[in-house]
């Protein structure tokens, strides 16, 4: 079996998701160990406009489908599109865990007759040709080792955003290969509209921007600030491990691998952190980090792409009251 690794590409208002960028650099770091091959698949109608893209995130192999049938998610057409290569079948399958691609990855490894890994953390190549893989349940307390000798395919299914995206190669370029016409199909998936994610509501994982809150505020009460902040920068709130365990959040906004939870959203944000290990490992791969704390020491200060030192209570409400001030503006030049 040769070192193929299968991608499969989503494509948002007619630009490479984030998650296929974040998936590709992935691949290609796993490719590039196994002296391997990236064959991405990018099925849609500007395809053929983002196959460049996909290059030069480390795709070499580049199958495009721009069918009509493509327009809106298909899961039907997508394995039709996958069957047309499984003569020559990949070793690996690596597919972002947005919501199309959670649902796609799981029918790839039933119609194929392949293993299937979701919440994949770790793949590890033997020396004998097979691989090992680890996984993440529980909330990241317990991790999973799972075996696949060299003979067998696994499609593995990760997180998205718990990448984060690599460097672009501009000098890298791929072979684009158009797949066949796909006979009359019928989707049976209806999209009736979409909703604007809350980012009161929103998982942490699907985030864009993310403000944090920690041991910096003296009560609960006080963390009205930080959501007043976070709901004027268009943010999801999430907290550090001390102030879940008081009880004053959910869990489900912890950040950090106690939580189980690796993020890398555009923009991540921490008031009054000081930083454990097990935080900064679950976001600082985020593109960019603000840090705001009294202590220039604080080891998350020194991980920030701008570290703010002074009192959260006096920073935090005058940068609210300026993004106020600056969006009313930018509301009232458009009018």
């Amino acid at each position: 079996m040769e070192n193929i690794i299968w991608t499969w590409l989503e494509l948002n208002n007619g630009e490479l998701s984030e998650s296929s960028m974040e998936i590709l650099g992935e691949a290609r770091k796993l490719g590039n160990t196994l002296k391997g091959q990236i064959h991405a698949f990018l099925l849609g109608e500007y395809a053929d406009e983002a196959a460049a893209k996909a290059a030069i995130y480390g795709a070499d192999v580049i199958y495009i489908a721009t069918d009509s049938i493509f327009r809106t998610y298909c899961p039907e057409a997508c394995l039709a599109a996958f069957a047309q290569q499984v003569s020559r079948p990949p070793r690996i399958v690596m597919i972002s865990g947005t919501r199309n691609g959670a649902s796609l990855a799981p029918r790839i490894a039933a119609r194929f007759q392949w293993g299937y890994l979701a919440n994949v953390v770790k793949v590890a190549p033997q020396e004998d040709g097979g691989l090992k893989i680890n996984t993440e349940t529980f909330q990241a307390k317990v991790n999973n080792t799972y075996t696949f000798s060299a003979r067998q395919t696994v499609v593995l299914v990760l997180q998205p955003g718990s990448i984060g995206v690599g460097k672009a190669d501009k000098k890298r370029t791929g072979e684009v290969r158009p797949l066949e016409p796909l006979a009359d199909m019928t989707n049976h998936i209806e999209i009736t509209g979409f909703i604007k994610a809350d980012p009161r509501s929103v998982s942490l994982n699907d985030a864009e921007r993310v403000v944090a809150g920690g041991n910096g505020f003296c009560n609960q009460e006080d963390l009205k600030i930080l959501q007043g902040f976070a709901d004027a920068l268009g943010a999801a709130v999430g907290s550090s491990k001390p102030i879940a365990d008081k009880g004053w959040v959910t869990y489900n906004r912890l950040v950090g691998q106690s939580s189980g939870r690796r993020l890398a959203p555009n923009l991540f944000v921490s008031v009054g952190i000081s930083g454990a290990t097990h935080f900064i490992e679950g976001m600082k791969e985020s593109p960019l980090i603000i840090s705001i704390n009294k202590d220039k020491g604080a080891p998350l200060m020194k991980e920030a792409d701008l570290a703010v030192v002074g009192d959260l209570y006096e920073i935090l409400p005058e940068i609210t009251r300026q993004i106020k001030a600056m969006r009313g503006e930018a509301e009232d030049h458009g009018k």
